[in-house]
């Protein structure tokens, strides 16, 4: 399994959890300009960041005491690593 389609796999779990906990549904859209066309992925980690209330951390303990929160699976709590790189978190592969 690559990287891509692991994080894909995890980001969806994560949104079916969130949502499936709370039982209320919340649109959210990122407005993409020619200022954010040369930042990766920068629609990911913005709906990401909103899915997961995580716009209100300011450190990166903060940030990932907030993922670890929302996921409580062990086994997903195993690939939270993933995304490292794309939350600017430092969690270590378990």
């Amino acid at each position: 399994m690559s990287y891509v389609t692991s994080l894909v796999s995890l980001v969806s779990v994560i949104g079916l959890y969130t949502h499936h906990f709370r039982l209320t549904f919340r649109v959210d859209y990122v407005e993409a300009d020619m200022a954010h066309a040369h930042t990766p992925f920068y629609v990911v980690q913005t709906l990401i960041t909103n899915l997961l209330e995580l716009d209100t951390c300011r450190t990166t303990s903060e940030r990932e005491h907030a993922l670890k929160e929302h996921i409580t699976d062990q086994k997903l709590r195993e690939k939270m690593f993933l995304l490292n790189d794309l939350l600017g978190t430092h969690v270590s592969k378990i």
